[in-house]
């Protein structure tokens, strides 16, 4: 069975929404599969770090494909969590839109500053030195003897992200230490 939708946060799936949809995947016995049908990624949507991974954005193109002895009933379920709640999970973070051409005021730590504005995921400032990275940036640095076109390159880099994540999810699930886990 399968469940189409389009991505609906701003944010992209980051860490909060992933959470809370692979906690409601683990409410059922039957293996459900993120499929970003945008960018080709396709992940355990049982494993946070794996669905983090899949670089999902606002509009991309997503399906959840369920199969085992309760798929009908998580079926149901997880058509019910993408429409009521995957929709709100970043309600509290985002900031309420400001009328054209306004920008928010500066906190008084910043006044003065040239700051860079972006789309917060979690809620406070902060003040350091910043870095500005771009996804071609560590493309361009790969040797020029890749395996194939840099599409195909860049689908296997998601492809290991996923399987460690993964790993790294399994290591996790033997901890004891909720703050632990939730932290890592």
């Amino acid at each position: 069975m399968q469940i189409d939708f389009t991505f609906p946060l701003k944010a992209g799936l980051h860490a909060r929404p992933a959470a809370r949809l692979q906690e409601e995947t683990q409410r059922f016995l039957s293996s459900v599969t993120f499929l970003n049908r945008t960018n080709g990624a396709s992940v355990n949507a049982k494993s946070t770090l794996a669905l983090v991974s899949t670089l999902t954005r606002l509009g991309d193109a997503c399906s959840l494909v369920v199969e085992g002895k309760d798929q009908a009933r998580a079926c149901v379920a997880l058509k019910d969590f993408v429409a009521q709640v995957l929709l709100h999970c970043d309600d509290d973070l985002l900031p309420a839109e400001l009328p054209a051409g306004e920008s928010e005021p500066l906190p008084r730590l910043l006044r003065g500053s040239s700051p860079l504005r972006g789309l917060p995921v979690s809620p406070g400032l902060a003040k350091g030195i910043s870095r500005i990275f771009h996804v071609a940036d560590v493309f361009a640095r790969l040797p020029e003897a890749a395996d194939g076109p840099w599409e195909e390159e860049e689908a296997k880099l998601v492809r290991a992200i996923g399987k460690v994540s993964e790993d790294i999810e399994r290591t996790l699930s033997a901890r004891s230490r909720r703050p632990e886990r939730g932290i890592l």
